[in-house]
């Protein structure tokens, strides 16, 4: 559990009210009664255009601060699929599993949990494992990571940002990899 007083509980619904489907984690994690967690929506939002509006005569173009929208940020738990083969496509690899994504700015970081199998030459070979990564890289809505020797790219899909669609490169095999995350009407 989260220790939190007063002020604390403000900052957890901001964060959680900043996008609920992505960031439902914060209610699970903390103390957060859930009377408040149905209301941090509103709270962050009035609290957004405050801001805005605060800000607004400090920037030299008020609209970036309204571009800075949290839903654009990959952080959270995807369900992803992947499918690769070699140059001949003797060799196929499939798995899914979940992903979870940390962006900090242009940084990235997360774990996948992965079930998976590659076949060839007559054998089948469990590829299933849980990794951890870092270093990884956002710019704009593409970003890219590396989890052991394969190297993910994908592009997160507007307007709803609840997609990633790209490219898995592993050794000598490769094909598309995609991920999903909850999305809400409130969205």
């Amino acid at each position: 559990m989260w220790y939190h007083t007063g002020g604390h509980v403000n900052l957890m619904c901001w964060a959680y009210g900043a996008d609920p489907p992505v960031r439902d984690y914060v209610v699970a994690l903390s103390e957060l009664p859930l009377e408040r967690a149905q209301r941090c929506g509103d709270e962050y939002n009035q609290m957004r255009a405050a801001w805005g509006q605060l800000l607004a005569p400090y920037l030299r173009n008020p609209v970036t601060f309204l571009a800075l929208d949290p839903r654009k940020n990959t952080t959270g738990v995807w369900s992803f699929r992947e499918s690769m083969q070699d140059e001949t496509g003797r060799v196929q690899c499939t798995g899914s599993g979940t992903l979870i994504l940390w962006q900090t700015g242009g940084d990235l970081s997360g774990s996948m949990n992965q079930t998976g199998r590659c076949t060839g030459s007559g054998r089948a070979l469990d590829s299933s494992a849980d990794v951890e990564f870092e270093a990884g890289v956002v710019s704009g809505n593409v970003i890219g990571f590396d989890v052991g020797p394969c190297l993910y790219t994908a592009v997160m899909e507007e307007p709803d940002f609840v997609l990633l669609e790209g490219t898995v490169t592993c050794e000598n095999l490769s094909g598309p990899w995609s991920a999903e995350r909850p999305w809400s009407a409130e969205r």
